[in-house]
C-alpha cells in the first residue's frame, strides 16, 4: 500500500510540474503569455512562444541614471550591457499591443539602455508567419526613448543593433 501511495504522489507532482511555467535566464528564450485577462507569466515558454525573463532587480550598474529609485526599477529584460525597460508592462506582464497603444491610450513604450552605444538604434522584429517583420530606428547615444510597434500577435524576436553591432535581442508577446 506505501508503494502505491508513493507511486501515485510522484506521479501527481510530475502532472503539476507540467502545468506550470518554469524560469529562464534572459535570452531570445524567456517567459510567456497567453492571452485573455488573467496575470501573465513572467518567466518560461508557454503555447509556444519563450518570452525573454521580466526583471525587477536594480539595473546595471551605469545604466540605472535618471530613476527615481535605481534599486526599485520598472520592469526590464536584458543584461550588464543591454536593456530595455518596458514602461507599458502592468503586474510586470510584458505583452505588447499590436499597433503600439492599448486600449485608453497606454503605448508600448520601451526605454532601451545600451552600454557604451553611440549613434542611432534600429530594432528588427521578425515573428512566424505573414507580416512577420518590422524595422523601427531610434536616434540616441546610449538611451533611445521608443514606442515599439508590432504589426500583429504574435511571438516577437526583437534584434537590437547601433552602428551595424548587435547589442541584444529579446522576445516579447503581443496580444
Amino acid at each position: 500500500m506505501a508503494f502505491r501511495t508513493t507511486v501515485l504522489l510522484v506521479l501527481g507532482l510530475l502532472v503539476l510540474g507540467g502545468c506550470t511555467s518554469a524560469t529562464q535566464p534572459d535570452s531570445p528564450q524567456g517567459a510567456s503569455a497567453e492571452s485573455g485577462g488573467s496575470a501573465r507569466p513572467t518567466g518560461g515558454e508557454s503555447a509556444g512562444c519563450a518570452v525573454s525573463a521580466v526583471r525587477k532587480d536594480p539595473l546595471p550598474a551605469g545604466l540605472g541614471g535618471g530613476f527615481s529609485d535605481p534599486n526599485v526599477p520598472p520592469p526590464w529584460m536584458g543584461d550588464d550591457n543591454f536593456v530595455a525597460v518596458l514602461f507599458y508592462a502592468e503586474n510586470d506582464d510584458p505583452t505588447l499591443k499590436p499597433g503600439g497603444e492599448f486600449p485608453g491610450g497606454k503605448q508600448t513604450k520601451i526605454l532601451w539602455l545600451i552600454r557604451d552605444a553611440v549613434g542611432p538604434l534600429t530594432i528588427q522584429g521578425s515573428a512566424p508567419g505573414p507580416q512577420g517583420d518590422f524595422t523601427q530606428k531610434i536616434d540616441g547615444s546610449g538611451s533611445y526613448p521608443s514606442i515599439v510597434v508590432v504589426p500583429r500577435e504574435g511571438c516577437w524576436t526583437i534584434d537590437a543593433t547601433v552602428d551595424g553591432r548587435h547589442v541584444g535581442s529579446i522576445v516579447l508577446p503581443a496580444a
